[in-house]
């Protein structure tokens, strides 16, 4: 940490400073924390020695410039490890850098949450010239402090508190879940509570990882647990969602609607594995997190510093903490072996969508590649509905708002991206069922399948992940809006030169054309765009009446996404009937010697 008159000029000439007032800290807080049998009783915040280096654990090319850890080491800990780190510190040697050092902050975290799935929130500081501030991450908001001006005692006093506090307070208390943990043998073990009795499932595996640093946070695991003296395979889904309720004030609960899914299609044994079963869930449940650690005097010293000059508590949105376990286990769609399984896969799960929309009244609103599993029973491949956290009734809210970015980017509809008010219907999720098959026969449906070298580089697909809702929502409508447009920029995109993307090529533009072009429905639905020109084409006499499905709809609903909602379900029928026979041909290729199919 610099002086603001000293020669300092660039980031790496504070970093030796930073790291020796660090370690000064952690010696001193060691040496008046030992028992009499030298067993320490202070977790230990040292630094990383390498600073400036990309670390461990990253999903992107960044160089973070300081990594503090509270993970207890014999010796120097050296390379920087997300999966080790406490909380990052972002240097700029001007005081002029602090929203530089913000915005790097926050971008860098993220990774924390990728390499640690037992964070609850994360800590931060930012050091800009002489000013201190620390941070800290939450799922809505970034909180951070009154500048503390190191410079002074005052502020190096307040300083170190910081670090002591971060020392000597419970796990919890720095962003630690006490009811997820790792054994000796470097395997995870989790809680799962249900009416606050907790249910353990051991050795995890990380099936979902979150590198988001806002929002939800939602983490996958597969976890196993004894049942009746024999070991039990689960489906295990973390994640903070919001508290929200429907226009009718009914909350909206996942848990309940998979319950309700359960015990109307649960006979149905040709859904059986497309939907999750539910077998535990509930709110986690924090030991010692109650109204009586309010007052402690190691909260309220750290709330002096950290929380002192951010926005009242009644501006956070509420969030539960909850998780639930599941069954069947299914694997990441990107597991696919060919774009045949693929498109197996992603029918099974469509087709337990139109039977929860239509004998349910749910529906999911949030279709895209993290939430359709693949399932493999033998040698047989199928596909799994998941995650409803998004899903509403569709009896009591017939437009609804998205108050969390229902949905990811590249995958919502126009009407999601542009909160548009034109009907729910389940067509908004097919639209999206769409761009995930596009993005799967752009991108490669697998790892193997991204990592080859392309002819051309993505263009105009990746206009679906950057920008803002309005952009994106321009951009689908632009390559939706003619068959020749979309084939000519989303189509183009898809994997060239191997024969066994063609079928999925094949189906993504059937679909394409009876969502937006359907041969049933009149010219007024077609496209992505208004105009009186359609109403004038329909009006004379370019398409027979009687053969339209939306004849008698009002003729002043020039919108075709609204024109389209009021037929929804005669859409629906042609977009299944399409994917059921793409599924068909999948399956005969995938195994040549079955001689029946799924659908017969």
């Amino acid at each position: 940490m610099n002086d603001p008159g000293s020669a300092v000029k660039v980031e790496r000439d504070m970093y030796p400073g930073i790291n020796a007032f660090v370690k000064c800290v952690a010696d001193s807080v060691s040496r008046h924390t030992q028992e009499r049998d030298g067993k320490p009783r202070a977790r230990s915040i040292v630094p990383f020695e390498k600073t400036d280096v990309k670390p461990d654990g990253a999903d992107d090319l960044d160089r973070v410039d300081h990594m503090v850890t509270g993970c207890p080491n014999v010796g120097p800990v050296i390379k920087p490890d997300y999966a080790m780190a406490l909380c990052l510190i972002e240097a700029k040697y001007s005081q002029n850098g602090q929203t530089d050092a913000y915005e790097q902050l926050a971008r860098y975290s993220r990774n924390i949450y990728g390499s640690q799935p037992h964070r609850r929130f994360l800590w931060g500081l930012t050091v800009c010239g002489t000013l201190v501030r620390a941070c800290l991450l939450g799922n809505d908001k970034i909180y951070a402090s009154k500048a503390v001006d190191v410079s002074e005692p005052v502020g190096r006093e307040q300083l170190v508190g910081l670090f002591v506090n971060w020392s000597l307070c419970e796990s919890t208390r720095v962003g630690y879940d006490p009811t997820m943990w790792r054994d000796d043998n470097g395997e995870w073990t989790i809680k799962v509570f249900q009416n606050g009795t907790p249910h353990v499932y051991s050795g995890l595996e990380m099936v979902f990882q979150s590198y988001s640093l806002l929002g939800r946070r939602t983490r996958c695991f597969v976890g196993t647990t004894k049942a009746g003296g024999a070991e039990k395979e689960v489906f295990i889904k973390d994640c903070w969602p919001r508290v929200l309720k429907d226009s009718a004030g009914s909350p909206r609960d996942e848990v309940a609607f998979l319950r309700h899914i359960h015990d109307t299609l649960g006979a149905d044994a040709n859904l059986a594995g497309k939907y999750p079963m539910l077998e535990v869930a509930g709110l986690v449940q924090v030991p010692g997190r109650g109204p009586a650690d309010v007052d402690d005097t190691t909260t309220a010293a750290m709330a002096d510093l950290v929380m002192s000059d951010t926005a009242p508590p009644d501006a956070m949105p509420l969030r539960e903490h909850k998780r639930i376990a599941m069954s069947p286990v299914g694997e990441p769609l990107q597991t696919v072996d060919s774009p045949d399984e693929l498109i197996v896969a992603v029918c099974d799960a469509m087709e337990a969508h139109t039977e929860i929309v239509r004998r349910c009244g749910i529906l999911h609103r949030d279709i895209s590649i993290n939430n359709i599993l693949v399932r493999r029973t033998g040698d047989m491949v199928g596909g799994m509905l998941i995650d409803f956290d998004n899903a509403i009734r569709l009896d009591v809210e017939h437009v609804a708002a998205q108050p969390d970015g229902t949905g990811t980017l590249p995958f919502m509809s126009v009407g999601n991206l542009e909160e548009s008010q034109v009907k729910l219907t389940a067509l908004d999720d097919w639209e999206s069922c769409i761009y995930a098959l596009c993005w799967q026969g752009a991108s490669g449906v697998n790892d193997d399948d991204q990592e080859r070298p392309r002819d051309k580089p993505l263009k105009q697909i990746l206009k679906w992940r950057n920008g803002s809702k309005a952009d994106i929502a321009t951009d689908k409508r632009a390559h939706m809006s003619s068959t020749s447009l979309f084939e000519n920029h989303i189509l183009a995109e898809f994997i060239s030169g191997d024969a066994r993307y063609q079928p999925l090529e094949d189906l993504v533009e059937r679909l394409h054309k009876d969502l937006f072009f359907n041969p049933g429905a009149s010219l007024l639905c077609h496209g992505c765009y208004m105009g009186k020109e359609k109403a004038k084409a329909l009006q004379n006499g370019e398409r027979p009446q009687e053969k339209q499905y939306d004849f008698g709809v009002d003729i002043n609903i020039t919108d075709p996404f609204a024109r389209r909602a009021e037929i929804a379900d005669k859409i629906v029928d042609d977009l299944m009937k399409t994917f059921r026979e793409a599924r068909d041909r999948a399956i005969k290729r995938l195994y040549p010697t079955r001689r029946e199919t799924i659908s017969e």
